[in-house]
Parts: structure tokens; sequence; C-alpha cells
């Protein structure tokens, strides 16, 4: 390897903390955690923690231990949903995801897509002794998670359920750490090609799941589902743009023209012909509580000011219900919102933000929010 990779590694429960441990150990190697959770007391049969972890951030725990192991290693820890992360912060040299939703996985999967870079994913059955691994490489004839695995649908979160966390959390596998460190050492290996550039040898388009208990291997080939498959498989890397987005100030009309002037050349695209919308992040258009009370609003449901907004005469939490929620913003239908900053509906710097002209071409174009006017359409942070 040379010169700085990054690594983003999704999940450190059962898997990601033990890969954790072999990434801190790969040369010029740096590192972004992403966890939401807080380590438990039954974390410890199965994870690679101490007693004196509990009640830590893993994110935080596990950032603080790669430091411990290399002290040079350049880390950092994000506790937060990954779905909750900025697009743009997510850019690596690779992904590797060792999470236990089906939804989780599809998400990474399509989010790594985007930015045109590699993901890796693990999964074990700890009853069963099975441990596996999958490589995607965006491609113009690979395959896709969503492509290998529809069965994600089972895992969809509908728009009428209360809340995201408690859509995406899912139970404790409680599997044996034995089984784990199979999949994490499978995991680091392959991470290892990929920032070494072996591609020919990487898992690309293939699941090897390995039996333990039975000492068994096996291979499954797979290709991309051009009929069933709900991805585009579109990559935005090489099309990415920034705009400053002023700390947060700029308001929404001002993405909006800057997207027009890519699209039209100048300008000459009407504001009204124009959609928004950040990457999977929906906008929360009306909040109720169930005692009834309602509120108009505009923000992004996993952000704030939307989450955790309290009822004034109940004090419990409003969500957005199915309606009350739109994927993307209609220039003509909220208009007189269009002069609210970026930060006031919960974007971040780092978002993605797709804007559309709804003209017969139908073109879009992909920015970027950050403080910083240089071209990252080949760069990786």
């Amino acid at each position: 390897m040379t010169g700085l990779k990054s690594v983003d590694i999704v999940g450190v429960g059962n898997i990601g903390s033990q890969a954790a441990s072999h990434l801190a150990r790969m040369p010029g190697t740096q590192v972004t955690i992403i966890d939401p959770d807080v380590c438990e007391v039954s974390n410890i049969s199965g994870q690679e923690i101490t007693p004196a972890a509990v009640g830590v951030p893993k994110a935080e725990f596990h950032a603080a231990r790669l430091r411990e192991i290399n002290p040079a290693a350049r880390i950092r820890a994000i506790a937060l949903w990954v779905e909750q992360v900025p697009l743009g912060m997510l850019r690596a040299d690779v992904i590797l995801g060792a999470v236990d939703s089906p939804r989780t996985r599809a998400y990474l999967s399509e989010a790594a897509w985007r930015l045109g870079i590699p993901y890796v994913d693990a999964a074990i059955d700890g009853e069963d002794m099975l441990a596996r691994i999958q490589v995607f490489v965006p491609g113009p004839t690979s395959a896709c998670y969503a492509c290998c695995d529809h069965r994600f649908a089972v895992d969809t979160v509908f728009r009428c359920d209360p809340g995201l966390d408690a859509a995406r959390a899912t139970p404790a596998t409680q599997a044996p750490s034995t089984v784990g460190g199979l999949a994490a050492a499978l995991l680091a290996i392959e991470c290892a090609k990929v920032l070494g550039g072996e591609e020919d040898v990487l898992a690309t388009d293939r699941r090897i799941l390995i039996d333990a208990r039975h000492h068994q291997h096996f291979v499954t080939r797979y290709e991309r589902d051009s009929e069933q498959c709900r991805f585009d498989h579109e990559s935005w890397s090489e099309d990415i743009l920034p705009v400053d987005w002023k700390g947060g100030a700029l308001p929404l009309a001002d993405v909006l023209a800057c997207g027009a002037e890519y699209l039209g050349g100048g300008g000459s695209l009407a504001l009204g012909s124009l959609t928004l919308e950040v990457f999977k992040q929906p906008f929360a258009t009306l909040l109720r509580c169930a005692c009834g009370h309602a509120e108009d609003c505009l923000g992004l449901v996993g952000r704030l000011p939307v989450r955790g907004k309290t009822c004034p005469g109940c004090d419990q939490e409003m969500v957005a219900h199915a309606f009350d929620r739109a994927d993307r913003l209609f220039t003509d239908e909220h208009a007189h919102s269009l002069n609210r900053s970026l930060a006031s509906v919960g974007c971040l710097e780092g978002d993605i933000v797709t804007v559309t002209s709804t003209s017969e071409t139908s073109e879009d174009v992909h920015l970027e929010l950050t403080e910083k006017q240089e071209d990252r359409r080949s760069q990786n942070v």
C-alpha cells in the first residue's frame, strides 16, 4: 500500500469490533468508525470490549482502543446511524459493513455505489456457525446488494412507522465471538485487497460462505439482475460538484439557482421547473402528536430541528407520518419556504443535494455542500 488510505467501518458489534483491530494494524490507514450504540454488559461475551466500556458510545470506545494499538493512526468516531451521516462524509477508499439489518446493508451498497467506491459486507449466523463475506464494486455489469438479495424488502421502514430508531433496531445476535472473529478476519482480508489494488482476487460478484461447524466452504456467483433490481446502478462519483453552503446560511433558493446554472448553461431554467432532494433524507412537511396536535414544518426527518420536536400540549415527541413526508421539494409547491437556510431544515456539511429539472429532458445535478470551493470529483477525503 502506498499513501494514506481511508476506510469506513459501519457497525462495531460482534464482527466490527474485532475487524477494527485489524484495520488499526494496517499501515497508512485512516479509519472512520460509525455506530450509534452504547456498550452494554451483554456485549462483553461476543464483542471486543471490556467491562470498563459499559455506558460508553461504541464508536468512541473503539476509536480510543485503535489509537492505543497504533498511536500514529488517524481515527474518527461518528456515533450516529449511518443513514444520518451526510453522504459526502462517507467518501473513502472502501466501506466495510458489519451490520445486522438488511435495510442498512442495502443503504450502504447504494451509498457506496453513488460515491463510486467498493463496499465489503460481512454477516454471521452464530447458531449454525456460518460466516459470510461479499464485495460490491461499482461497474457497468457488476451486481449490487439488491441484485443478490431481494429479501431486504421485508425490512423496509414504512412511512407510518413511529420512529426511525425503532425501525432500524434489530435483535442482538448473541453470536459467539469466535464466529464473529472469523467474519472479521475475512472482512479485513478483503479490505486489504481493495487498498492494495488486488482487484483480480477480490470476492466481487461472489458470496463466500464458511460453515465452521462442518468445515465447508461455499462460493456463490451473482450477476446484475437488470430485470428485478430496483436500483438504477448509477454512480455519481465523477459528477458531484461542490457548492459553498456558507456555514449553513445558504438559502434553498440559491441552491436551486446553482443547480439551474449547471443544468441550463447559465441559469436559463426557471426555478419553478426544478426539484430538490437530499440523498436518502426525506422532508417532513407536517408533524403530528398522538394527542391530535399538529404543526406545519419543513425539515429533514432524521435531523434537527424535526428530530426530537415535542408537543407543547403533552410533551410527547411529534413525528411525520405517511403523506406528511416528501422525498423531494417541488419549487412551485414549496415556494414559500425557499428562503429558508440549509441549516434551518437540517442540512449538514457533506450532504449531497440533487437538483432535477422537471422538463422533458429530466436532467439532474448533484451538489455537495461544503465550505471549500475545490473540485472533489476525483478526491477522496
